[in-house]
């Protein structure tokens, strides 16, 4: 039996998704995505960090560091 199960390297770092949410636009993205259960976007394939201000590549970020799911296609 491994000493810890949680690679330190995978974990979600909770400084940066509250440094992200420090934008008035995506702080209420993610309150909708909590208050709704989820939300329907595109997940993009390229970003970066320029670019995080915006609701899709937010979203996208979001999906990436594991935080968001698929449910299903449209």
């Amino acid at each position: 039996m491994p000493d810890s199960i949680i690679d330190e390297n995978l974990k979600t770092d909770y400084g940066r998704l509250q440094k992200l949410t420090q934008n008035d636009g995506n702080r209420a993205t993610l309150i909708q995505i909590i208050k709704e259960d989820g939300i329907i976007a595109e997940v993009l394939n390229k970003f970066s960090i320029d670019t995080l201000n915006d609701t899709d590549y937010f979203i996208s970020l979001l999906f990436y560091m594991g935080l968001l799911t698929i449910k299903g296609s449209y």
